[in-house]
């Protein structure tokens, strides 16, 4: 089994070498990057892309406007905590690890924040995907009909008709019919005979 891999946001030196020490015998994952500063850890994120980057939340440049997380948004982002940290900077985070947690308890920690990630990555790809009837607007829309004509082929309000063009633009991100057209094509909703 491939060993995920963290790099560590630490100031602490000491702090830094035991938490990597304390992995160094882990069977699921290995420390392979540290950095004291945030800057160089968003360099480092970009170029190894590891599994889990465990950060301090008090390290300078850690704390900002926008969230830590957003900024290492492909990863499992971990607080790395030893000191009192405010609740609504904990809640960024996936996960908490506490400086007196055993290699054990730190693993556990670690495996239930990356379950989370990937919990809410494939909650949020399910609420991209087309509910049928949204997919049946779509296609007649991509066949160039009304709203008024596919309210009355589905056997619903225009009001709703709308409501599901609006829906399946905010999932698509598409807003032009010939944009939906080309979607509807590449996913296989409709031949290219549907539109000549």
């Amino acid at each position: 089994m491939k060993k995920r891999k963290i790099v560590l946001g630490e100031e602490s030196t000491i702090i830094a070498l035991g938490f990597a020490k304390i992995l160094e015998s882990s069977a699921l994952f290995e420390v392979v990057a540290h950095t004291e500063r945030f800057e160089k850890l968003e360099e480092k994120v970009a170029i190894i892309k590891p599994d889990v980057v465990v950060v301090n939340p008090m390290m300078s440049g850690a704390v900002r406007g926008d969230s830590t997380i957003n900024t290492f948004e492909n990863s499992c982002v971990v607080a790395l905590i030893y000191n009192y940290v405010e609740q609504n900077i904990l809640k960024q985070y996936h996960g908490t690890i506490d400086i007196g947690d055993s290699r054990q308890e730190i693993e556990n920690k670690l495996k239930d924040a990356i379950a989370q990630l990937d919990s809410k990555e494939s909650e949020k790809r399910n609420s991209y995907e087309l509910s049928d009837r949204e997919t049946d607007v779509l296609v007649a829309v991509a066949k160039g009909m009304q709203n008024k004509e596919i309210a009355d082929m589905l056997n619903i309000s225009i009001y709703t008709v709308i409501s599901h063009r609006k829906n399946i633009v905010a999932k698509t991100g598409i807003k032009s019919v010939a944009g939906l057209t080309v979607y509807a094509l590449i996913n296989n909703l409709i031949s290219e005979s549907d539109v000549m």
